[in-house]
């Protein structure tokens, strides 16, 4: 063999080396799949921290803009993508820069990939197969688990050199893998929390190559359970960070108030990292506070923290200690969340800057007094809701504005305090909190509910111990700072256990300012009660039910346990059309004092929007996401039983226009409350019930009504009430008319703008009834001619005629002027009896039962019908008819008194039979068919919106203008909706008339709806897109409506708002002009 040939060997087997090693990073990829270990949760990643930026000096950091800064870089942009079903599909040799992506996609960076046409979310993620028990714990799919690929590539600032490079990533879910110019840089499963890398020693001059590999299911997934949708991808803030060598790399810091609520104590810590390879010494933090205006109110000097003996060594971290006194500064709290700047400058032993950085800082006290949470020293209800991050449009990635829009609804609708259900949220949200003022609980992990009252997972279980408590270290670390932040929650339904107390010791010794909470059904379970602080539970019963669990019963709690305060976790499940009887549940906390409040769930639906094929957009049902073959979401929905409709369950709709229940809570969870004093005619009493807002914030206001009509109002006297206090007024008002019903609005608006709302908002308002309602009399005139065929009988009057069909036993045809009144189309003509409505989502405990019964298609057969004159003015028929089914029957009774004047009047017997199935009737009333165009509404009842007999506190009585199509409520599941409760009188108008054409009154207050949908319309749609209206107007008129509940997830309505099997008598009166 000649030399030449050798030398071929030789390189060939030299090439042959370089391509093996150079195949070690993708063996290596190939072989460490940590995404299927659960004790991997993290690989070269930074130690949690609090959430900081650089700023190039003090002005910049005043100034808090960390876009702005030169050491900032955002990385968010159009990456390329690659998406593959499963694992063992994903691109080989992805990762090096020489990779060839032409062909690949481009996704924006951040994105949820499955709003991107990627796949679709998925409803609980592993805990659904936990729950179905189709998975072998920790077991994670193979087949079934998308795989995302992303490149990019990015340039380092020329400023940038001989310093620290961390790359940040907000939020992956569920897991990634990461690599820098083809060097592995590690991994990180916690999808909620953030994840920093140090890439220094990986990156070149011009342009660097970074790859991310996203798994949708780890081993991590198990602990992202929850009532939620799973989506997947970089879906978070991505950035880079330039820091000095010697580095603040952590900070925390404290006050502690004196006894009298006055002055504070400011601690702080600070950790100081050394990337040098020799020792740091001499260095020193300054330390500056400013205050809202930017005025600087204490400086460190000569106290400066400093770094002393044996600190400073190559590698390591010095925690540097300082504590000062701040004179009377103004405390935060949710009334008032006053910011002060903290600003830190990191000084080298020569006197040089070598970083600035800040910290927004609230001084605020949080304690346990009385078994009361008090904050600053004042005892505090907490009226919150759970918020689980999403959007209509983006999925789980959030856009700052839309935080923002979140935050001020619930500012303006007295939400102060929000739980993040139920994993720790984007880091920008608790700036906002703190900015903004509202109360947070900070949530670490959900597990799989399977586990619920059980010692599962993590439990006591060793192998999660480690990734455990790295979700509660990695949640406090990151956001220590917040003043927003009064609880740590270990988390929420996932059993209970020994690494749940060990969780609750290092936040304990670490944090000992916050208090600590944890779902009650777990605490409840386990002998241990110290590693939590509030007695907790979840859709608690008002009324005692022995057929419930003893935690589900308030009455249990208001006898305080384990020397514990109770907070209703979850409560009012405000699902479809619901928060039935909150105004109830909120005079059960404030009359018990160891009731620290609720939070709501939840607060915004969870859906997201999807196209109909003409190009507009629905709202996405679960059928979108988890197909079933035999059920088409625009399929006839009239009989399909038990199809959850999931995470729709807010009180707001998923593109934050708000629903009728939230005003039922911004009502319930005022902060101001007038009442009037007993035996003292015009005299009223206001109560301040802020806890830290004087009431001179605001100015008070009155009306009188007359019969619902405005007819004198005035301002209430201007009052310095401090929180707690009350005063009471007096009110000069006019003699009242004997017949006619008076009440007075109260009404108490910001005086001037806030950070959250405009001068003028209304923060709260009241309605006393002064002198009730008595029903009109009316007097026989005019004259009437009755005739009577086979099919039919006829009373006609001057202007109008009035035919019953014999065969229906109905009226068939009311006309006035040669005007229809009643609808001649579809199969809803006049007045019947009425017992069924479109199941609401808490019906969900009677549906069988109504079902079973066919309340909603009963079979009718007219007994008798018999006809008379009574005089010249007057004339009735009497009908009896038969409403039945194989599980029971109706008899109903029917008086028809018809006058001269055009007044006919329904007295009306109902008397059931069997249905012994049936615990609550849906109505009981009248339903009739309106001709088209009888569109305008007045009425005098309550309103203006939408409201039931146990959801109307909110909605006062007045004379109100509405239409049709407005008085429907577009529930995401069509279901009972738009009714209006206590009616005086109800008047119906065509469109191109202001002169009603029918008028409805009754001797007692009643219900009513006047939609174009008629129940079972409502019944056979998925979505609203779906529904068909109707051209007639159908009214239902209830002389008892079943009341809202709570029953989708929680108690059913109380049992003064249920409608029994019992025999009904009623009467309304139908004038025509």
């Amino acid at each position: 063999m000649n030399k030449g040939m050798d030398n071929k060997m030789k390189n060939k087997r030299i090439k042959s080396i370089l391509f093996l090693f150079m195949l070690i990073p993708v063996f290596q990829l190939n072989s460490q799949e940590y995404w299927k270990d659960k004790q991997v949760y993290t690989v070269g990643t930074e130690p949690h921290a609090s959430a900081h930026h650089i700023f190039a000096d003090k002005k910049s950091a005043l100034k808090g803009n960390y876009e702005e800064s030169p050491y900032y870089k955002s990385l968010a942009g159009d990456w390329k993508f690659n998406w593959v079903e499963r694992p063992a599909d994903k691109p080989k040799g992805f990762h090096l820069p020489s990779f060839n992506d032409a062909d690949w996609q481009l996704i924006p960076v951040p994105s949820c990939w499955e709003r991107h046409g990627y796949g679709v979310p998925s409803h609980r993620g592993l805990g659904a197969l936990v729950r179905a028990e189709k998975i072998k714990i920790p077991g994670v799919p193979k087949d079934d688990n998308p795989v995302g690929s992303y490149r990019t590539t990015f340039e380092i600032p020329e400023n940038w050199k001989d310093r620290q490079t961390l790359l940040h990533f907000d939020g992956v879910s569920s897991a990634f893998y990461i690599w820098v110019n083809g060097q592995f840089i590690g991994y990180d499963e916690d999808a909620m929390t953030s994840s920093v890398f140090n890439i220094t020693p990986h990156l070149k001059e011009g342009q660097n190559t970074m790859a991310v590999q996203v798994y949708r299911w780890t081993t991590g997934s198990y602990f992202e359970s929850g009532d939620t949708w799973t989506f997947s991808g970089i879906y978070r803030q991505v950035y880079l960070q330039s820091r000095p060598n010697v580095q603040i790399k952590d900070f925390f810091f404290t006050s502690d108030l004196d006894e009298e609520y006055k002055n504070a104590v400011l601690d702080a810590k600070i950790k100081i990292s050394n990337n040098n390879e020799e020792v740091a010494k001499g260095y020193k933090v300054n330390i500056d506070i400013y205050d809202e205006a930017g005025s600087l109110i204490s400086e460190s000097g000569a106290n400066s923290p400093k770094s002393g003996w044996r600190m400073g060594s190559p590698g390591a971290e010095s925690i540097l200690e300082y504590s000062t006194t701040i004179k009377s500064p103004k405390l935060w709290s949710a009334e008032f969340p006053n910011l002060y700047t903290i600003v830190m400058t990191l000084i080298d032993s020569e006197g040089n800057t070598v970083e600035v950085t800040q910290c927004p800082f609230g001084f605020r006290e949080i304690e346990m007094k009385n078994l009361q949470v008090h904050i600053n020293g004042k005892p505090i209800k907490i009226k919150g809701v759970n918020r689980g991050e999403t959007h209509p449009e983006h999925g789980k990635t959030l856009t700052e504005e839309s935080m923002i829009q979140d935050i001020l609804l619930m500012k303006r609708h007295n939400i102060n305090a929000v739980r993040s259900s139920h994993h720790p949220n984007d880091p920008r949200w608790y700036a906002l909190c703190d900015r903004y003022g509202l109360y947070v609980m900070d949530e670490a992990l959900e597990s799989p509910d399977y586990f619920i009252r059980g010692n599962g997972l993590p439990g006591s279980d060793i192998g999660w111990m480690a990734t455990a408590l790295d979700r509660a270290v990695a949640m406090v670390e990151r956001a220590k700072n917040h003043p927003s932040i009064i609880f740590w929650s270990l988390g929420n339904e996932s059993g209970w256990g020994q690494n749940f107390a060990l969780m609750s010791d290092y936040i304990r010794r670490f944090d000992p300012t916050r208090l600590i909470s944890y779902d009650g059904r777990e605490t409840d379970c386990w002998d241990v009660k110290d590693y939590f602080d509030m007695n907790s539970s979840m859709y608690p019963f008002i009324e005692d039910d022995d057929k419930q669990k003893h935690w589900k019963l308030l009455s249990f709690w208001a006898d305080p346990k384990y020397n514990k305060p109770y907070i209703m976790i979850e409560y009012a499940h405000a699902q479809g059309n619901s928060l039935g009887n909150f105004a109830d549940y909120w005079r059960v906390v404030e009359k018990t004092p160891t009731f620290v409040g609720g939070y709501i769930w939840d607060w915004v639906n969870q859906t997201y929007n999807e196209k109909m094929p003409d190009g507009s957009i629905r709202q996405s049902h679960r059928l979108d996401y988890h197909p079933i073959d035999s059920i088409k979401v625009d399929a006839d929905f009239s009989n399909i039983e038990g199809l959850a409709n999931e995470c729709a369950k807010g009180v707001i709709f998923a593109d934050r226009t708000i629903k009728p229940s939230l005003l039922e809570v911004k009502k319930a969870q005022q902060y101001i409350a007038i009442t009037a004093i007993e035996n003292q005619d015009n005299v009223f009493e206001v109560q301040n019930k802020h806890y830290f807002t004087n009431l001179g914030d605001f100015k008070g206001s009155w009306a009188l009504l007359k019969n619902g009509k405005k007819i004198k109002k005035g301002s209430i006297p201007e009052m310095n009430l401090k929180p707690g206090d009350t005063k009471a007024f007096e009110i000069s008002l006019p003699k009242f008319d004997a017949n006619s019903e008076y009440a007075i609005n109260f009404s108490f608006k910001l005086k001037k703008a806030t950070i959250w709302a405009e001068a003028g908002h209304e923060v709260a308002k009241e309605q006393i009834v002064l002198q009730k309602w008595k029903p009109s009399t009316t007097k026989t005139s005019g004259k009437i001619a009755l005739s009577e065929t086979d099919k039919q009988i006829s009373v006609v009057g001057k202007k109008f005629k009035v035919a019953l069909n014999k065969s229906t036993g109905t009226i068939e045809s009311i006309v006035v002027n040669n005007v229809e009144l009643i609808a001649q189309t579809g199969d809803i003509t006049g007045p019947t009896l009425n017992v069924y409505r479109s199941p609401i989502e808490n019906d969900y405990h009677y549906i069988k039962a109504w079902r079973d019964a066919k309340l909603r298609n009963l079979t009718q057969q007219v007994i008798s019908i018999q006809s008379e004159q009574i005089n010249k003015s007057l004339a009735s028929v009497s009908v009896i008819k038969e409403f039945k089914s194989d599980s029971g029957s109706f008899k109903h009774e029917c008086v028809y008194s018809i006058d001269g004047n055009g007044h006919i009047k329904l007295d009306n017997k109902v008397t059931p039979t069997g249905f012994s199935a049936i615990v609550t009737l849906p109505r009981v009333g009248l339903k009739l068919g309106l001709a088209e165009g009888l569109e305008q509404v007045n009425w005098y009842g309550h309103g203006p919106h939408e409201n039931y007999p146990d959801r109307k506190e909110s909605a006062f009585l007045g004379v109100y203008q509405s239409t049709v199509s407005d008085l429907y409520m577009p529930y995401l599941v069509p279901q009972e909706n738009g009714a209006r409760s206590g009616a005086r009188w109800l008047e119906v108008a065509f469109k191109s008339n202001k002169k009603p054409a029918i008028k409805i009154e009754s001797d007692k207050p009643f219900a009513y709806s006047a939609l174009h949908y008629d129940a079972s319309d409502l019944d056979k749609a998925s979505r609203p897109a779906y529904l068909k209206s109707r051209k007639e107007t159908i009214v239902c008129l209830d002389a008892q409506m079943l009341g809202l509940g709570n029953a989708s997830c929680g108690p059913p309505p109380l049992r003064q708002y249920l409608v029994p099997i019992k025999p009904y008598e009623f009467s309304f009166t139908l004038s025509v002009f």
